[in-house]
Parts: structure tokens; C-alpha cells; sequence
């Protein structure tokens, strides 16, 4: 079962796995003999991609994808959209 827990250790160094975009997603995979610990970090479009493939094999989730909404004011929010209006 993944657990999901919302961080603040990822910054702008950790980058996507897939396609080197800033992550704002980690996996930690849950250990087995074929896989030893490991952990795996995406951006949001990757980590939305792969997440039903992944929760399976993934002991907790690191999600810090709130971040990429602060700042918007909520005068400018588009019901619906992560865009500003």
C-alpha cells in the first residue's frame, strides 16, 4: 500500500527521472530482491503517467506537486485549471 506524504525536501536540484524536469513527485520503492531500496523522482505529467504502475511497488510517495499552485491568487483562479485567468 502507498502511503502518501507531502514534503518539502524536494528543491530544484532533484530532477525528473524521464525527462529531467524539476520532480515534484518521489517514489520510494518498497525493497525486494530484485530490487534493492531505491527511489524514483518525476515531474508531474511522468508521475501522473506511471503512478498506477508504480503504486503498486512503492512504499511512500513524496508529493510537493502543491508548490506548483502557490502564489496564485485565488481572484485569478480558473475553476478547474492550474492557470491563472
Amino acid at each position: 500500500m502507498c502511503q502518501t506524504v507531502i514534503t518539502n525536501m524536494l528543491d530544484a536540484s532533484f530532477r525528473c527521472d524521464r525527462c529531467s524536469a524539476q520532480a515534484f513527485r518521489m517514489y520510494a520503492l518498497l525493497s525486494t530482491d530484485r530490487c534493492p531500496d531505491g527511489e524514483l523522482f518525476f515531474c508531474v505529467h511522468h508521475a501522473n503517467q506511471y503512478h498506477n504502475a508504480l503504486e503498486p511497488l512503492t512504499e511512500f510517495l513524496a508529493d510537493e506537486s502543491y508548490r506548483l499552485y502557490e502564489g496564485i491568487k485565488d481572484d485569478h483562479w480558473v475553476e478547474g485549471s492550474p492557470v491563472k485567468n
